[in-house]
């Protein structure tokens, strides 16, 4: 594991998880039940909170709107959890806060989990609801609020590829990208996936599981499945990255940040040494990643507010 020494907050987290089988040794519905239970922290009460259905790429899945009273921009925001765990409730908690902090509406969405519905089910998911996010954006938010994808580990994986979607497809248009300690690279190849191979929240071996239940026979240098692998990544929406510096993702994440930049995008990074992977949900149980969760929150009110008015497209 990295010699930085992680925030000791997370200390009773990390008791929880020695006591508890390897994800990567688990069927996909016991590893679901393992963290159905695990406390996310309290939650924050939000002008507007409604559970909807929205379209997918196979039928409605299930969405839940969170909007502040006069909400600045329009979020579509995928959970992590490894394209196999993860829902509506468990990031709630996280994501009524950023709501809160950020001013703007998010839409969360339960896209298809793998290995049941393996790549590209989540992928199609959430480019129907980005579709949907866009033709109802006017009656939700408002024309003028801009359009931006976000999402954590695996839904920062959903997010980033998406936003190159919408580029290739010629729309949605997507006004930012918020990628928070995101998996990028399917290769599970860099310094970071050695060095933190043992972090406490995300070992290497379960994340490429986690790769395995999602890409299936997929070919990882898909651009759909590894952003990274994008022949060209001119064009995109500003970015801003969070990066966890106990992470075995931490890597592709700045090396991500870095082809962006390259290719003339706005980015922003943000670095946090002390902490692990997953700790955009545990800001309640840290000081360190509530300060984390509110910079977060900061830049992406300034990614908003540096974004022309979005009416102009039509």
């Amino acid at each position: 594991m990295s010699e930085t020494k992680l925030d000791t907050a997370f200390e009773p987290i990390l008791a929880m998880l020695a006591a508890a089988p390897p994800v990567s040794s688990l069927a996909p519905e016991e590893a679901r039940a393992l963290w159905a239970d695990a406390d996310m922290g309290e939650k924050e009460a939000v002008w507007r909170v409604r559970d909807m259905d929205v379209p997918g790429a196979s039928g409605a899945i299930a969405a839940r709107f969170y909007c502040p009273a006069r909400p600045t921009a329009f979020i579509l925001y995928l959970h992590g959890g490894g394209w196999v765990l993860g829902d509506l409730a468990q990031h709630d908690p996280a994501i009524r806060a950023f709501a809160n902090r950020t001013g703007a509406a998010i839409l969360s969405i339960n896209y298809r989990l793998a290995p049941e519905h393996p790549f590209p089910a989540g992928l199609d998911d959430g480019y129907a609801a980005l579709k949907w996010c866009h033709a109802h954006r006017d009656e939700l938010v408002g024309a003028a609020a801009p359009l931006l994808v976000a999402g954590d580990s695996a839904g920062g994986n959903l997010a980033a590829v998406l936003a190159l979607e919408a580029r290739n497809r010629g729309g949605p248009p997507v006004h930012g990208q918020l990628l928070i300690y995101p998996a990028i690279d399917g290769r599970c190849d860099t310094p970071s996936w050695r060095e933190n191979a043992h972090c406490p929240l995300l070992t290497s071996r379960d994340m490429a599981w986690y790769w395995n239940q999602y890409a299936g026979q997929g070919d990882r240098r898909d651009p759909r499945l590894s952003p990274c692998e994008a022949r060209d990544h001119a064009g995109l929406p500003p970015a801003v990255l969070a990066i966890a510096g106990i992470d075995p993702l931490r890597d592709e994440g700045l090396n991500y940040a870095d082809q962006l930049a390259r290719a003339g995008n706005e980015v922003t990074v943000l670095r946090y040494a002390s902490l692990p992977h997953g700790f955009f949900n545990f800001a309640h149980v840290s000081d360190r990643a509530a300060m984390a969760f509110d910079e977060i929150a900061a830049a992406t009110r300034r990614l908003i507010a540096a974004t022309p008015d979005s009416t102009a497209e039509g």
